[in-house]
């Protein structure tokens, strides 16, 4: 009789333990392709990359899966995918159209990138795309185009702009032989991080500009700007910096 009440016990366990395991997804829909580029991309053309850290997604190394997505604009997963998050990466081939945008990927819940692995078989996430990613990568100085408050003064040299994957931008100048370096951070607006070597007065132009007191200098901390220069079809952009320069680059 023990015997059979122990039988009767494992059975029961094991029977639990099999209604306990769930299989998780990540299920994705693209609602629309921006208008503008509707002749150019089909939902198939959507390729799709998911990483399992955040290093891994703004690196691009070790993904766990590399797909499509259908005609209709589905994707859905479920192999090796637990119930942690992941970090997505929806792009065309060319990278002009993904779902790249600043964000904060230091989230417990899903947004335009990071998604958790959910148990919820039949709901898509709707995910919208844009021409964002293009801006990604490094960019030439072209002109100062104007500045706002200030009069004449001297200018840096400028030779690039690199704008990375992980929404950091870098501006590379010189001036009386001098190299810097002038970093900013590109989410929630775009915010002056720091100068290297340290401005002061006779090296820099803009010596005066102090982010922690707010105090001398040329100053434009609420309104840096970053957008496509109108007209140019993405091959060139604008760049209001923290110094309130108008500085255009291209590809």
């Amino acid at each position: 009789m023990k015997k059979f009440m122990y039988t009767l016990i494992g059975l029961f366990i094991i029977g639990c333990s099999s209604d306990s395991i769930s299989e998780y997804y990540i299920n994705i829909q693209l609602p629309a392709i921006p208008q503008e580029y509707t002749d150019q991309y089909s939902f198939a053309d959507f390729n799709i990359a998911i990483y399992a850290s955040k290093e891994d997604y703004f690196n691009e190394t070790n993904p766990i899966h590399v797909g499509n997505f259908d005609s209709s604009g589905k994707f859905s997963i479920s192999k090796n995918i637990q119930p942690n998050s992941y970090y997505i990466d929806i792009f065309t081939p060319d990278f002009v159209l993904s779902n790249w945008q600043p964000s904060d990927l230091n989230v417990d819940s899903s947004n335009i990138i990071v998604f958790l692995g959910n148990d919820v078989k039949d709901f898509y996430a709707p995910v919208g795309i844009n021409n964002q990613r293009a801006l990604v990568g490094e960019w030439n100085f072209m002109k100062y185009d104007g500045h706002y408050n200030h009069g004449s003064h001297d200018r840096t040299e400028r030779s690039k702009l690199i704008i990375s994957k992980d929404f950091s931008i870098t501006s590379y100048e010189k001036y009386n032989g001098i190299d810097f370096t002038v970093a900013y951070q590109y989410a929630n607006g775009i915010k002056h991080i720091s100068t290297t070597p340290e401005p002061y007065e006779n090296n820099y132009p803009y010596w005066g500009v102090d982010k922690t007191t707010g105090n001398g200098g040329l100053q434009n901390y609420d309104n840096i700007m970053l957008y496509f220069t109108p007209n140019t079809n993405n091959t060139t952009i604008t760049f209001i910096d923290v110094a309130d320069e108008w500085a255009m680059y291209y590809k």
